[in-house]
Order: C-alpha cells, then structure tokens, then sequence
C-alpha cells in the first residue's frame, strides 16, 4: 500500500500547490504538513490533533476526508502488533472418555504457559515503559482545558493545556513552567514569559491578527490562574484603523449611521475615463482603467481604501441609498479611506481622505 504521505504529496504536487500557500490559505502550522507527507505522526501532541489536521488538509486538497481518515486508520492497524490471543493456539477438546485425562493435562500445560509468558510479558522492561507512557498521556489529555465562552478563567498546573477554537479549527497554550517564574508555549512553538497583571495578546492562527488576550492573575508553587478571553472584531478593527489616522486630511464625512454593523457595498459609476485603484479589508490591491459608462461594484466587511485618478469623474452608490455620493472635484487625485466607526448607541459608516 502506497504511504499516505506519499500520496497526498503527490495529489498536492499535481495541483501545483506549494506548503507556503497551503499555510496561508489553511492556517496548518507548516511542520504539521511537513510531519503529514512525512508519516511521522510523532510530532502531533495526540490522535485528535492529527485527525483534525489531516481532514482539514486532504479537504483542502479536494479529496475525500473521511475515506483519508479511514486509510489512516487501516495503515495504524495493519503496523500494530497482533492480539496475543492470536497467537496461543486454543485446545481442541476431545470427547472421548479414555482421553479425558490428556486433556486434563493438556490443559494444566497450556495454562503453565500462559501464567509464565503473561508474567514475561508485564515484566518486560519495554512494555512497561510503553504502558507508563500511555498512563501519563491519557493523564495528560484529561488536564486539557477548553475556551467555551468568549472569555473565562482557569487555574492551570504545570504542562496543563488551554484548548481555544479559532475559525473551527482548535489551537492550544500550555504551561511549562510554573514557579518562580510563570511560562507559556502556545501552538506556534512561541515561548512567553507572564508576570504580574499585564495582558499578553496572542496570534494562535499566524494571520498577523491577535486571537486571544491573557491576564496572569495570580500564581504558587502549584499552580497559576489565568484570565483568557477572546479579541473581539471591533478590537481588531479599532486597532488597524487607528495607524491610519495620521494621515487623515479635511473633515471625516458620515455617509449613514445603523444600529448594527453591515456589509460595504457601493457601485462606482463612471462618467468619464479614469484609473481606479482599491482594497478591500486585507486582500490584495485591484488596479484597472475604466471607461466611460462602466461600473464597478465593491464589497467589504471593515474598510476600504478607494484611489481615484479624477475623483469628479465617479459617483458613489450605497446599497440601498437613493442619494449618489460624488468624492471629490472633477481632476482632484484622491484617496477615500471608508470604514465602520463604533458608536455608544450603534455605528456610523464613514469616509475620510488620506494624504
């Protein structure tokens, strides 16, 4: 049978796929898909952890994720070592009366045999050793803690894990030192040293954006307590807006307030030629010549940023809005910056200049 690694290496060749992309697209930490195409599962901290990542990458891949974890399951078994059982043959009984005695016998050698290789086997150093780290990772994993809410606290020892769900797919931070000094890793192999009451913010997903905040409370020789809680979107979004406002110029117009945050969507209408460029929240810039006449609908969750050449040649059309909204005078290079600004009683969409 073809190894597993092997196979999804090439499924992911075929495609053109590098691991770089496959990083950034699926969020996988690379040393995983490294460890997958590998077969070296050693480097998963437990089964769930392997199962998770090995459907989120064969999905992404275009392949059947059950029918993967199952020729994973296939491959475990048929590298396990047989039952024991399977291996004593069992006596076949004989009914006759004159061989009642053999039997008998038979039965007391058989049973000698089973006491003495049972006793071999439990004495072997290597099984035991095997059965004591068993032991200690199902120890392990009934330690393991879970972020339900959008924030809790949890009193943790030492090499005790927090498990935290980022976009369905489950990250991790662990103690690793407790006393004198308090230390965490989290999924990234990224090491932090806690003390006193100053939050840390944590990126569990590598997408440049913090996922988590923890506060040390409090900590001994035997454990330390922890306040975790999740970085709301309005966070993230407050914290990137505020970088632009250095460059904000003439008064910030409110284009319409709502009691709830939406979707941005205009329409670009072209009155004559000019040069469009844009971005919406993170994705790549768009830059393209747009003729009379055209139009240009643009989408986005938290800002846009809009370049115009001749920012009197467009009006701008809201999604169910009447009024046409035109940037700027006929010629003027402008730059909009539009984004959702949290009120005390809702949220105001608004559109600034950019020098």
């Amino acid at each position: 049978m073809e190894p597993l690694g092997d196979y999804l290496k090439a499924v992911r060749e075929e495609k053109n796929l590098t691991i770089d992309r496959i990083v950034k697209e699926t969020h996988i930490i690379k040393k995983f898909i490294h460890a997958i195409e590998d077969d070296d599962y050693s480097e998963f901290p437990g089964e769930a952890y392997l199962k998770g990542f090995l459907r989120n990458y064969s999905e992404y891949l275009g392949l059947n994720a059950d029918e993967i974890i199952r020729r994973y399951e296939n491959i475990k078994l048929a590298e396990a070592p047989t039952p024991i059982e399977q291996l004593i043959p069992k006596p076949k009984p004989n009914l006759k009366p004159f061989v009642i005695g053999l039997i008998g016998l038979g039965l007391i050698i058989i049973g000698t045999g089973l006491f003495f290789g049972i006793k071999a086997i439990v004495t072997n150093p290597a099984i035991v050793a095997q059965f004591k780290r068993d032991k200690k990772k199902n120890s392990t994993e009934e330690n393991i803690h879970v972020l339900k809410n959008e924030q809790s606290e949890f009193s943790l020892k030492k090499d005790e894990k927090v498990e935290i769900s980022v976009d369905s797919v489950t990250y991790f931070i662990q103690t690793t030192n407790i006393y004198p000094y308090v230390k965490i890793v989290d999924s990234n192999d990224q090491e932090s040293i806690l003390a006193g009451e100053k939050p840390k913010k944590i990126d569990l997903n590598n997408d440049q954006k913090n996922d988590i905040e923890i506060t040390l409370k409090k900590w001994d020789e035997k454990a330390a307590t922890f306040f975790i809680r999740r970085i709301t979107e309005e966070e993230l979004v407050s914290s990137e807006l505020a970088k632009y406002q250095e460059y904000l110029v003439g008064n910030t117009e409110t284009l319409f307030s709502a009691s709830t945050r939406s979707q941005i969507n205009f329409t670009l209408n072209f009155n004559a030629d000019t040069l469009v460029r844009y971005m919406s929240d993170d994705n790549p810039e768009v830059e393209k010549f747009y003729q009379r006449g055209s139009q240009l609908e643009i989408n986005g969750t938290n800002k846009i940023i809009l370049w115009l050449a001749n920012a009197g040649a467009v009006n701008m059309q809201f999604k169910d809005k009447e009024e046409k909204i035109i940037p700027n005078e006929p010629g003027k290079v402008d730059v909009k910056l539009i984004y959702w600004k949290e009120l005390s009683n809702g949220y105001a969409l608004q559109m600034s200049s950019l020098k």
